[in-house]
């Protein structure tokens, strides 16, 4: 169910096809094309890591709405980290944050999928009302790397609960290790992206859940002009 609501009032509704969600699990979509590879910075690991020490691994409670802010309920766990609480609970997202200069690292924004990520995964939403969610992880003029399932920025390590692969609640060897995969087990090499540095109306999104979100490193970097806000938290 899509719904939406502004200044206690809600707006539209009607239903969506989230069983795509369920089959996100068996349907591995390819890789994004690689970008152009001028002016990147290329991984150094004497770089000292980036952090991001004001990003918390908790979902705020809103218990205000301003103008700004809209309810959204997203009904899919592409951002779980074990907890449910994004798909679970109406979140509040703010519109004021819809350019790539209003965010900073670490945000989770809210975003219409670009046509490069729906065409990589039949059973996503073409309904305009739906939106994706993911993880701010680069900013514009910033290099953007992932190599074996780690984040790089500008050549530099994120050091963040973000900054690696992860899945509900596992780290990619935590996760690995489970086995009862088919055809096999995952593989570090294969959690990769290229790099590319950022324009000025670009973002690099990443899921939380990075085996159920479809997000930049399968579509690219994210334009601003597909941005529908940053989720501040869930309305309790």
């Amino acid at each position: 169910m899509i719904n939406m609501k502004k200044g206690g009032m809600w707006l539209g509704g009607g239903l969506l096809l989230l069983a795509a969600a369920a089959l996100l699990i068996v349907f591995l979509p390819e890789r994004a094309p690689a970008p152009d590879q001028a002016s990147v910075i290329a991984i150094d690991p004497s770089k000292p890591p980036v952090t991001d020490p004001d990003t918390k691994t908790a979902v705020p409670v809103v218990k205000e709405l301003d103008d700004s802010m809209v309810l959204y309920e997203y009904g899919h766990d592409a951002m779980d980290r074990g907890d449910y609480e994004y798909m679970q609970h109406p979140l509040v997202v703010d519109q004021d944050f819809t350019t790539a200069k209003t965010l900073t690292r670490g945000d989770v924004v809210a975003f219409t999928t670009p046509e490069e990520g729906l065409k990589l995964n039949p059973y996503l939403s073409r309904d305009p009302r739906y939106k994706d969610l993911a993880r701010v992880v680069a900013l514009p003029g910033e290099t953007v790397e992932v190599k074996d399932a780690q984040i790089y920025i500008n050549g530099a390590k994120l050091d963040t609960f973000y900054g690696a692969y992860h899945r509900r609640g596992a780290d990619f060897d935590t996760y690995a290790a489970q086995g009862n995969f088919s055809p096999g087990p995952p593989k570090k090499s294969d959690q990769k992206y290229p790099a590319v540095r950022l324009a000025s109306h670009q973002v690099f999104v990443v899921a939380d859940d990075w085996f159920r979100g479809i997000d930049s490193t399968a579509f690219g970097p994210l334009d601003e002009k597909d941005l529908y806000g940053k989720v501040l938290g869930y309305k309790n």
